[in-house]
């Protein structure tokens, strides 16, 4: 049975945070940690220039472009909710796209940190904190990014089964974006199963690994993945029959919203770092199309048995000798866009997130957190209505595309919902996120948790 979701490839998440500190003109300097090692990141960073100019949409849940991190290069982004697309986006309680954009181009945990990136929001929170989206929502960002000029298209949200993604308006939006020499990037999903040719063969389809190299124990797996990237395994306590995320050594750091970071794990965390390797790719070879990057990435990877080319390895596809640290650099001064709102839509068929809800008791954390059980998503924001954040001087402010070509891009497939007890029972007619569990851990009062002074400047 084919499912009707399509899902925000994570799994877990533990959000590792303090009190409030300023917004800093200058992001946080880059850290090391064991998914940047692993596929072999830092070496290629300065060869890449940072990825600097070249613009990565993220469609995802909503995006705090005010993070620091981001130093300006996020753009206030378009709201896609509902078939159209918008300027700004609504603000709820969705971690998901923050988390996914952090990794693609901050200046913390980011592969490419100066990308410019273009949130685009397909996905939001439903009533029990799952982030998700409708099909058509998606495919109409995909169109909406490709006709704003985004070179790369990350989407870490992706179909439960084999076959549920290879007829649909999805597919048809790829091959749009694919017409305008876009790179598409889809995470392959969680569920531990073989994964066939998806979006008309159109897109890069990552699967995870875990901290020791090999697939990860929840990745898709087969023909039908292009090549992997980290995604982590947690080891934590067991979460509805999978291990959630003990802390930075098992799971994928990177940026949530109000100046924090945290970890997660799955396939979405996979594949914002291939997006990132193919901006390093673009900031160092401009002239370069969407084949030259794809066939790139997928020659130099290291084999890696059914993950398609195998392990990412930036290092090798920028051509440079692989670094265990990062690069150090100046970052620009810039102005932190104003602080936007604080993360659906109808169905036809759904795209899953695999966010899944954090156990009772407390998880292990670094020795610099205290753990505090929450529900698996950030609070809830305050009532109130949809706001915009502005556009920050150094991204590109895209131009909606005309309703006609908006409405021309989508087309409903129906398809039988497919129950998936494991992490959520009943799965919406809705498309949720890749992220697999989430435990959150705030800091104590008077200063606990990894905020922006216990990370390297």
């Amino acid at each position: 049975m084919i499912a009707r979701s399509l899902t925000a490839a994570a799994l877990g998440l533990v959000v590792l945070t303090g009190p409030p500190t300023p917004a800093w003109a200058a992001g946080t300097a880059a850290q090391a940690t064991w998914h940047g090692k692993q596929a072999r990141i830092y070496g290629a960073q300065s060869a890449g220039h940072g990825g600097a100019g070249i613009l990565v949409a993220v469609l995802d849940g909503w995006v705090d472009v005010a993070h620091p991190d981001f130093e300006g290069r996020a753009s206030a982004g378009v709201d896609c909710v509902g078939g159209s697309c918008v300027l700004g986006q609504s603000r709820d309680s969705c971690w998901h796209g923050t988390h996914v954009a952090g990794l693609v181009g901050s200046s913390s945990f980011g592969v490419a940190p100066r990308a410019n990136i273009l949130p685009v929001q397909v996905l939001t929170a439903d009533p029990s904190g799952v982030c998700t989206g409708s099909a058509d929502d998606v495919a109409a960002g995909i169109r909406y990014a490709a006709d704003a000029g985004a070179r790369i298209l990350n989407l870490s949200l992706g179909a439960d089964l084999a076959s549920a993604s290879t007829t649909s308006a999805i597919t048809t939006a790829v091959q749009y974006a694919v017409s305008k020499n876009a790179l598409v990037v889809f995470s392959a999903g969680n569920d531990d199963a073989p994964m066939a040719d998806s979006y008309g063969g159109g897109a890069l389809i990552v699967a995870a690994t875990a901290p020791d190299g090999r697939l990860a124990n929840y990745s898709q797996h087969g023909t039908g993945v292009s090549l992997a990237a980290p995604g982590g395994q947690g080891t934590g306590p067991s979460q509805n029959g999978k291990a959630s995320c003990a802390g930075q050594s098992d799971c994928v750091t990177s940026l949530l919203s109000g100046s924090r970071y945290g970890v997660a794990a799955g396939t979405s965390m996979a594949a914002p770092q291939v997006s990132g390797t193919a901006a390093l790719l673009l900031g160092q070879n401009p002239t370069w199309g969407r084949d030259q990057v794809a066939q790139r990435l997928t020659s130099t990877a290291r084999p890696l048995a059914q993950a398609g080319a195998g392990l990412l390895d930036a290092s090798a596809a920028l051509g440079v000798p692989a670094s265990a640290a990062p690069t150090t650099r100046s970052a620009p001064a810039i102005t932190t866009p104003a602080n936007p709102p604080a993360p659906h839509p109808s169905p036809s068929r759904s795209v899953v997130v695999h966010a899944r809800k954090s156990p009772a008791s407390p998880l292990p954390v670094p020795a610099s957190a205290a753990a505090v059980p929450v529900a698996a998503t950030e609070p809830a924001a305050a009532a109130s209505s949809p706001a915009s954040s502005s556009p920050s001087p150094s991204s590109p402010s895209p131009s909606s595309p005309s309703p006609s070509s908006m409405a021309s891009a989508i087309k409903a497939e129906n398809q039988p919902a497919a129950a998936n007890a494991a992490s959520q029972g009943s799965l919406p007619a809705r498309l949720p996120a890749l992220a697999l569990g989430a435990l959150l851990v705030a800091g104590a009062a008077a200063g606990g948790g990894l905020t922006r002074r216990h990370l390297r400047r």
